[in-house]
């Protein structure tokens, strides 16, 4: 009886002994306990605890490193974005072509825009303007801070004899985020709404500036939140859409939006 007692109690001291090793590493959304085996010049590797696989965090999104031993390293975030929270905060959205100033941030997705003059005689900084704000808007309603200019043509009014072109304008180039959603936001929101109810769709076409609103189609089912690297994604049925994986791209305390690109649209799903 007293060996038994004193192997259980020998169980139970071992089975804590790797949880107080662990490291606490303060991000912008959370704190993850975990042990930190790596710190590159631009990401965090660390394993959770009984654990093997290597997870990965962009350097720019850690505040703080409280090590097991006690040691804090902080760490200065390279840049501030003014807040996105969603796609009407598209003013928001910086526009770059310097590769340092997206170095450290998460990858999205590519964006393109296209606009053109109504006639041979509209303003050529008018429908660079154009296209700069749809590019913005589609970065907004990807979840982005920023987007990285990789692509640019702009081309005047020309006129040929009697005839001419209308001023054109081409961007393309990659959206980034300074951070992403976390999935303990994400489970927070939907312990909070015992019911979610779709609001409102935005959608934005291929070569179209201004998005369009519909109105939602009220209470959704959805499966349990997903993670695949940073990103949290759901599948959802809403509005013609059937049992489709979205991404989560925004929380607050009211709403939820989804992204989904079918290739011929962009669309956010609003939900609270």
């Amino acid at each position: 009886m007293k060996n038994t007692l004193l192997l259980t109690i020998a169980f139970l001291l071992g089975s804590q002994l790797p949880l107080a090793a662990q490291d606490s590493i303060f991000t912008t959304k959370e704190c993850i306990v975990a042990s930190v085996t790596e710190i590159s010049e631009e990401s965090i590797r660390y394993t959770y605890p009984n654990e093997t696989v290597v997870n990965s965090i962009n350097k720019s999104l850690v505040k703080k490193i409280r090590f097991s031993s006690g040691r804090i390293q902080e760490f200065t975030r390279f840049s501030n974005f003014p807040p996105v929270r969603s796609w009407e905060d598209w003013e928001s959205v910086s526009i770059t072509q310097l590769e340092h100033e997206i170095k450290g941030l998460i990858r999205l997705d590519e964006v393109t825009s296209k606009s053109r003059g109504a006639s041979t005689i509209s303003n050529v900084n008018r429908v660079k303007d154009r296209a700069y704000k749809k590019l913005k808007i589609e970065a907004a309603m990807k979840g982005a801070n920023i987007v990285y200019i990789t692509d640019e043509d702009v081309e005047g009014n020309r006129f040929y004899g009697n005839s001419g072109t209308t001023a054109e304008a081409f961007m393309s180039g990659v959206a980034y985020a300074e951070s992403t959603v976390s999935l303990g936001e994400v489970t927070k929101f939907l312990e909070e709404h015992s019911q979610l109810k779709h609001v409102t769709t935005v959608s934005q076409g291929n070569n179209i500036v201004e998005p369009a609103l519909v109105g939602g189609s009220g209470v959704i089912s959805y499966s349990y939140p997903t993670t695949e690297g940073a990103f949290v994604y759901m599948t959802t049925t809403i509005q013609g859409f059937e049992n489709l994986k979205m991404r989560v791209i925004y929380v607050t305390d009211d709403s939820m939006t989804l992204t989904l690109d079918d290739k011929k649209k962009l669309y956010n799903f609003i939900l609270n």
